[in-house]
């Protein structure tokens, strides 16, 4: 079905807008094809996906397919990928089933790859500055059915010399291709249409699976930081000696903006101020318990905002609502 969807893809494109359709890229050969399939093993591109890069091997960086969303080429996903699983490691904010295929300014759509292979896989709309990532579509063919639904009724707008496709238009069509998803940062999410990127104890059990194995080796490589108290941190801090540890305590203060926050995490010794990115302070509520995995500052890379911060987080894990003091020694 795909298949069909592409080809009146590339028909319009060619009749209505050729210089849209001069950015698409030629088909990625069997054998190209292979060191990509190398690359994201042990999983697999789902059918539709290969069927997608035999179409078209993504865009060149003037093209927007679904504007002002470009479709990746992929020797740029792949990195990409493996760009976000470098993230995942230190942040364990993204799964390694969700594969980048549209960008706009770090704002993404995935879709999932397999274990083993499936026919087919449901699409994600995932904001860079969302905690969350959103069901678009059931699959790439309803993904695409609705880009070629969107030009054949000129949903295609220009404001400012920014293309992009009429909102309006994409809610009416997508939802009745797909009922059930739903997207919107005003209104209230209904169903199971969105996942949040670091509670995995709602991700599906397939996110599960692959997930728990990358936070186990997380953790395993963060086996050798000390548990500290804030007292004890502060003191390493200032000899110059603290490379990583890991605090317990609970947020006292929390300030910051789309940039990062600071945090003022408290224990029974004092309190110290740390440096969360985007990703972590998302996920942190002022009174609540965490475990911190911290790491030296360099002062060089944060804001003058976060300029009084004596650690950066790496990670953060919710304690149990029980937490009552102090863990670390020192």
């Amino acid at each position: 079905m795909i298949r069909i969807i592409l080809e009146a893809l590339d028909h319009w494109l060619n009749h209505h807008d050729p210089r849209l359709a001069e950015t698409l890229r030629p088909p990625i050969t069997k054998a190209g094809l292979k060191k990509y399939t190398d690359a994201v093993g042990p999983f697999h591109f789902p059918q539709e996906a290969l069927t997608l890069y035999h179409w078209h091997n993504g865009q060149e960086a003037s093209g927007e397919l679904f504007a002002p969303y470009r479709f990746l080429p992929l020797d740029e996903a792949v990195p990409l990928y493996q760009e976000m699983l470098a993230l995942n490691a230190q942040l364990g904010s993204w799964n390694p089933l969700w594969f980048p295929f549209l960008d706009f300014e770090g704002d993404l759509f995935v879709y999932e790859l397999g274990t083993p292979p499936q026919p087919d896989t449901p699409v994600y709309f995932c904001p860079s500055e969302d905690p969350d990532l959103y069901v678009w579509t059931r699959n790439l063919t309803q993904f695409f059915e609705l880009i070629l639904a969107l030009f054949a009724q000129g949903a295609l707008i220009e404001t400012e010399g920014i293309r992009e496709m009429d909102p309006d238009a994409v809610d009416r069509i997508r939802h009745s291709l797909c009922p059930t998803a739903h997207y919107s940062g005003k209104r209230e999410i209904e169903g199971v249409t969105y996942f949040s990127k670091f509670a995995t104890a709602h991700w599906p059990s397939r996110w599960k699976e692959v997930g728990t194995q990358d936070t186990t080796e997380r953790r395993q490589r963060s086996a050798n930081r000390a548990l500290l108290s804030v007292q004890a941190a502060r003191t390493q801090v200032r000899r110059g000696v603290l490379e990583e540890a890991i605090l317990q305590g609970t947020v006292a203060r929390l300030s910051g903006t789309l940039g990062g926050a600071l945090m003022e995490l408290s224990d029974q010794t004092g309190q110290i101020p740390i440096f969360c990115p985007p990703p972590i302070a998302r996920e942190l509520y002022i009174r609540a318990s965490y475990e911190v995995w911290v790491e030296r500052v360099n002062p060089a890379t944060l804001p003058n905002l976060f300029s009084e911060a004596m650690l950066v987080a790496s990670a953060v894990q919710p304690l149990d609502p029980s937490f009552t003091g102090l863990q670390g020694q020192g």
